[in-house]
């Protein structure tokens, strides 16, 4: 007997269809890790620089920017730069698409 019956090629075709299928839904589980990863970067730059700009005396409070077409929002525990000789306890939240990231440090001024 040469060539393929019926019954062989639908079961050539099932088993195709689900391999396919499976390889489908991995790219969707891996393509929605790589934007949370996407997301939790920017929202991690954004809370660090907020930090490095505090410590210098240089961020506006309730800043945003835009990272990877993302509106990331920088708030601050503190307004104002710490005083002479004094510290602040200072936290930066980066949010954007309903997620956030606290950082928080120490802040001296010694002059």
């Amino acid at each position: 007997m040469k060539g393929f019956t019926l019954l062989e090629a639908m079961i050539g075709i099932t088993l195709l269809t689900f391999s396919l299928m499976g390889v489908v839904a991995m790219m969707v589980y891996f393509g929605g890790q790589t934007s949370d990863k996407t997301l939790k970067g920017c929202l991690l730059d954004g809370a660090t620089n907020a930090l490095a700009q505090y410590s210098a005396n240089a961020l506006p409070v309730g800043t945003s920017f835009t990272c990877e077409n993302i509106n990331v929002t920088i708030s601050m525990s503190h307004s104002t730069f710490p005083s002479s000789n004094d510290c602040n306890n200072v936290t930066a939240t980066a949010a954007a698409q309903g997620k956030s990231v606290q950082l928080q440090t120490k802040i001296c001024n010694f002059q």
